[in-house]
């Protein structure tokens, strides 16, 4: 029998961070090297550290049972004609694992987390989530220009229950 892990009470912070302008202004769809040009992402899953991978295809957050996940999306130039905000956080049931075979699941009560206000998306992890599964999900945001006109992006992290 495998052992669960006890609920914790902390909120993990993952926020990404684009370069509004670069990303708006490339060729759409934009490629896999466009976004790991003009996207970053961040958490404070490490307790004390900031994590971050150079490229976003081998990012990875790892969190506990029970714990809060806060998404964000920031502009790296606040004062600019883009602004960019978070639409929703998706559960990637059926994108092929990159991780030779890893044990995935759903995190979350829902397929999908939506944004109320454009800046963050919460979601709690279930209690009864069992240590070593991988979450494979999308962070879907959009960029505005000049407030008007968008353009909607994906991007794929994942997150691995400790």
């Amino acid at each position: 029998m495998e052992e669960l892990h006890t609920t914790m009470t902390k909120t993990v912070n993952v926020t990404l961070k684009v370069d509004a302008r670069g990303l708006y202004e490339r060729k759409y769809p934009p490629t896999l090297e466009d976004f790991n040009l003009y996207c970053s992402l961040f958490d404070d899953s490490e307790r004390y550290n900031f994590h971050r991978e150079e490229k976003l295809e081998d990012y990875i957050t790892e969190v506990h049972p029970g714990e809060t996940i806060k998404w964000a999306v920031e502009s790296k130039w606040v004062e600019s004609e883009y602004a960019v905000e978070i639409d929703s956080i998706v559960y990637a049931y059926a994108k092929e694992s990159e991780i030779e075979n890893s044990e995935r699941a759903n995190f979350f009560d829902l397929i999908a987390l939506c944004s109320r206000n454009g800046s963050s998306v919460e979601g709690k992890v279930k209690d009864d989530i069992k240590s070593g599964l991988y979450h494979f999900y999308w962070i879907n945001f959009r960029i505005y220009k000049d407030g008007e006109s968008h353009k909607d992006y994906s991007i794929d992290p994942r997150l691995k229950i400790q």
